[in-house]
Formats: structure tokens, C-alpha cells, sequence
């Protein structure tokens, strides 16, 4: 087994964040201006993208996603990431949402660790001194925070230094079905099934305080329309 990396906790600043939906035709020609004016993200240098796989979790109340759909501005959730099914780099994250501005806080978990944590046995984290550690262990003990869905997609990331903008493609969004199959992230055979239709490619934006001209002009396109779009919403519509 895999050890899992040393990697400090990451506390975020607010940063913008803007989502569209792109159809085929529309994401090849944005791609090839982005790949063109853009450096690839050092992670997907190897193969040009890489694959992500979250854990999503929820309160009783299913809070994250009553939220999401009544618009509630200030808002958070929960979620293990990994990448490529390994368990060398385990994160676990809180995504914390004010208005229009977003921030991801992030700790590094052990396989064990996650392994507890999927168990119930998540009382480690208020020994932890990261900030999400204890949020979360708040959560799970008072609002009976469980997982809730397993999300997958493939990512294709660029970058730009100014305003440290970062540009991504991700394609192939997946739902797990997790009710029956469980929760095992690492498991490359689990079943998942379509979340979206019609090969759309979901193009995010993430920039600190102003989005430069040069990428503003490049992802111009007729049909190009800002949405409000959630992973995690997508995938457990169906439920």
C-alpha cells in the first residue's frame, strides 16, 4: 500500500470561480486557444490530463444540496479527493462558498485515516489541528455527517501566472452508485453511470482579484454563458 504524501495543510484565500457548460465543438476550439496561451498544470504533464475522484459527503438534513438549489450565498462542503485511484495523495477538503468568491481548506489523510473516517470511526479529527479537520468531525458528530455519492471526471488543467489563474476542462462526469457498491474510492471497477448528457465538458475559472484580458478574450464564444453548475448537485439528482 501506498504511503500517502506529506503534503502540509493548504488554507486558501477567497478566489473567484466561474463555471460553464461547453458542448464538443465548443471545448475543442476553446481548448486549442487555452493550450496554446497557457501552460499545462505540471500534474497532467505526462498524459495531458489526469483523473479525479471525490467523496461527497452530507448532514441528515442534506444541507450541502438543499442549499446549492435554494441559492443559499454562503454555504460549505465536504469531500475526500484522490487522483489516478492511488492512495499517494488522500485530501481531505473543505470547499467554503461567500457570495461570489470561493476557498478550498485542505489536509493530507493516510489510507488508515480515511479508511476510519468511511467506517465512522472519525474521532482522530479533533486531535487534529487543521481547521477542517475539526469542522468536520463537528459535523459528522453533531449534524450526522455521512458520505453521500462518489463524483468522477477527467481533468484537464492550464495555468497563467497573473492573478494565478487556472483554466480546466473536465470531462466524462460520472456518478458512482454508491448505495449499492459503497464507498470505495480506490476501487477502479466500481459502477458509475453518466451525470451529464451529451458529451458536455464543464469548464471552470478560478482567478484572485481580476481575470486578465488575454483570458477573457480567449474564451469568448457565442454561447458562451456563465452557469451555476455543482458536481455534486449532478450527481445525486437521480436520487
Amino acid at each position: 500500500m501506498a504511503k500517502a504524501k506529506k503534503v502540509p495543510w493548504v488554507f486558501t484565500t477567497y478566489r473567484h470561480e466561474l463555471k460553464f457548460y461547453l458542448n464538443l465543438q465548443e471545448y475543442e476550439v476553446l481548448k486549442g486557444r487555452i493550450s496554446a496561451a497557457l501552460r499545462l498544470d505540471s500534474y497532467a504533464e505526462e498524459r495531458g490530463s489526469y483523473h479525479i475522484r471525490s467523496l461527497y459527503f452530507d448532514d441528515i438534513h442534506n444541507s450541502a444540496i438543499i442549499d446549492k438549489l435554494s441559492g443559499v450565498m454562503d454555504r460549505k462542503k465536504f469531500r475526500i479527493r484522490t487522483y489516478d485511484f492511488s492512495d499517494e495523495t488522500i485530501k481531505l477538503e473543505r470547499k467554503v462558498k461567500s457570495g461570489q468568491f470561493i476557498r478550498k481548506d485542505s489536509l493530507p489523510l493516510t489510507r488508515e485515516e480515511y479508511e476510519a473516517i468511511i467506517s465512522g470511526n472519525f474521532g482522530f479529527l479533533a486531535d487534529k489541528k487543521e481547521a477542517p479537520a475539526m469542522a468536520m468531525y463537528i459535523q459528522m458528530r453533531n449534524q450526522l455527517m455521512r458520505p453521500k455519492t462518489i463524483v468522477d471526471f477527467t481533468r484537464e488543467p492550464f495555468i497563467y501566472p497573473v492573478e494565478d489563474v487556472r483554466v480546466t476542462f473536465d470531462k466524462d462526469l460520472r456518478m458512482g452508485l454508491c448505495g449499492v457498491y459503497g464507498f470505495d474510492i480506490f476501487n477502479r471497477d466500481l459502477l458509475t453511470m453518466p451525470a451529464v448528457t451529451d458529451g458536455l465538458v464543464i469548464m471552470e475559472i478560478k482567478f484572485n482579484n481580476f481575470l486578465p484580458t488575454i483570458i477573457h478574450k480567449l474564451i469568448q464564444g457565442p454561447n458562451n454563458a456563465r452557469s451555476s453548475i455543482s458536481k455534486y448537485v449532478l450527481c445525486r439528482r437521480y436520487e
